[in-house]
């Protein structure tokens, strides 16, 4: 695992099975790996935080970071600790996704102050100057779905532990 990476997670209960479909896909957590050791920066219920393990069954994927993105990511981890949980952004995320698109929406998904794990992710990379997206999104309107379906689409490099 190198800094860039991620992790998603498959559902283990009911609330992880909402999020799962609401993402659109069959993952409904994401975590940002910080280092090689595969410490990860997770957005959890009680705000950003440090995820020191890895699990068996978590999917890593490396995107197609040049070495200058990932010297950034841990600087930027840091700066991200403790960034509250944005349920809010989960509600907003899943009525985008429904194609409802307001100039209200939109503002409202582009404010980093509350985040949900994927937004965490995109926010770091293009802090760190990767651009993962090139569907003209608007930055943080991202689920872990749209995070798997990325990684799959483009071949980037995936293997389970």
């Amino acid at each position: 695992m190198r800094p860039g990476d991620f992790i998603l997670e498959s559902p283990t209960g009911l609330w992880g099975s909402v999020v799962a479909s609401v993402s659109g896909g069959r993952y409904n957590h994401a975590r940002l790996v910080v280092d090689e050791s595969g410490r990860s920066l997770s957005a959890e219920s009680d705000g950003a935080v440090w995820e020191p393990n890895t699990f068996e069954g978590d999917v890593v994927v490396s995107p197609p970071m040049t070495d200058a993105h990932r010297a950034r990511i841990a600087a930027i981890a840091d700066e991200l600790v403790g960034t509250p949980y944005s349920r809010r952004g989960l509600v907003l995320v899943g009525l985008a996704r429904l194609g409802l698109r307001t100039p209200w929406l939109s503002r409202e998904l582009d404010r980093p102050g509350s985040l949900i794990c994927s937004q965490l992710i995109d926010l770091s990379w293009r802090r760190a100057g990767f651009d993962a997206f090139a569907d003209g999104r608007q930055p943080q309107d991202v689920t872990p779905g749209d995070l798997a379906d990325l990684a799959f689409r483009n071949g980037w490099d995936v293997y389970t532990l």
